[in-house]
């Protein structure tokens, strides 16, 4: 089985969606699937052709497995421009193929700071809608919470914090070598909260740290909702 990583982080090189991608890369390989990253740094400042190396990956590849960090819950920039690249690619190899083979699989794996899911929620439908547009079967993906802590370091050494991320994607790798949907197990997983406080006092103190954030930047009305009457 190949497998193609798109680690989708604007922040070299230790970020958290780095370590994520080595985590589940280290897991694949030990389950005999072959990997690849590709990396979206290219895409931070520019908007690049693909490589042949990028193009070759992503038309060999059995599985595709989107990492990403969660940004005012969408995608960055970068990472969208990376697979709009990719979106013709995966679509003609997938024409090209002979009738009765495989599709390409696809998941993804995005992640923030918050804790709660529904911040993972908009991005995840967006990966699935690139999965269909780019003629691959959507798998699910997972959203994990609560990620900050981790700060760029190998999950093997973020103790505790990180151990809903090392269990969701452990659980993750059995999902993709066994061609199968995104477990409920996993999902479970990535949906714990790793802090030691009661969830819905974790909120209340991060609504309040993000608006003490927004006052400081000189956010006027951080609440408002400008599209929601719109016509």
């Amino acid at each position: 089985m190949n497998v193609l990583l798109v680690s989708g982080s604007c922040r070299p090189p230790r970020a958290n969606t780095q370590a994520m991608t080595a985590f589940l890369k280290q897991q694949l390989e030990l389950r005999g699937a072959a990997t690849q990253v590709l990396e979206v740094l290219p895409w931070r400042d520019a908007d690049p052709e693909l490589t042949h190396e990028a193009i070759a990956a992503a038309r060999s590849c059995q599985t595709m497995v989107i990492l990403a960090p969660v940004y005012v819950d969408t995608l960055p920039a970068p990472t969208l421009r990376l697979l709009e690249r990719l979106c013709p690619v995966l679509r003609d190899a997938a024409d090209g193929d002979s009738p009765g083979s495989p599709q390409v699989a696809a998941y993804a794996v995005l992640h923030s700071g918050y804790p709660e899911p529904a911040h993972q929620e908009a991005g995840l439908r967006q990966c699935g809608h690139f999965a269909s547009q780019a003629g691959m079967q959507w798998r699910g993906g997972l959203g994990f919470g609560g990620a900050s802590p981790i700060d760029g370091r190998p999950l093997e050494q973020a103790g505790r914090f990180a151990s809903h991320l090392r269990q969701g994607l452990t659980l993750l790798a059995d999902s993709i070598v066994a061609g199968e949907d995104v477990s409920q197990a996993a999902t479970r997983a990535s949906r714990r909260i790793p802090f030691p406080l009661p969830g819905f006092l974790l909120v209340r103190l991060m609504n309040a740290m993000t608006r003490r954030e927004l006052k400081n930047l000189g956010v006027a009305e951080p609440l408002a909702h400008p599209y929601r009457d719109a016509p």
